[in-house]
């Protein structure tokens, strides 16, 4: 077993508001279940993802409590090409 170190924010919400949305919607993107492509007739590039200005504002959070989670730095990276080319950080 491995265990992992995470970052949590918490973001209590005791009424319901209207907050901006992600910049980018990753559900756009082409994927394949081993079935069916889905999303085929889009582009896997960052324009088709993103919202335009103004165009964010249609996120309500619900009452509760909201978390936010990121994982280490050091997991998030790959240090493959620094490693074959003799460097370090």
């Amino acid at each position: 077993m491995l265990l992992v170190p995470i970052s949590i924010d918490a973001l209590a919400i005791k009424n319901a508001r209207q907050v901006a949305d992600g910049q980018a919607n990753f559900a756009l993107l082409p994927w394949s279940d081993g079935q069916n492509d889905h999303n085929a007739d889009r582009t896997n590039v960052a324009e088709g993802l993103l919202s335009g200005p103004f165009e964010n504002d249609n996120l309500v959070l619900n009452r509760g409590m909201h978390l936010h989670w990121a994982l280490p730095r050091v997991l998030t990276r790959d240090f493959r090409k620094r490693a074959a080319a003799g460097t370090q950080t």
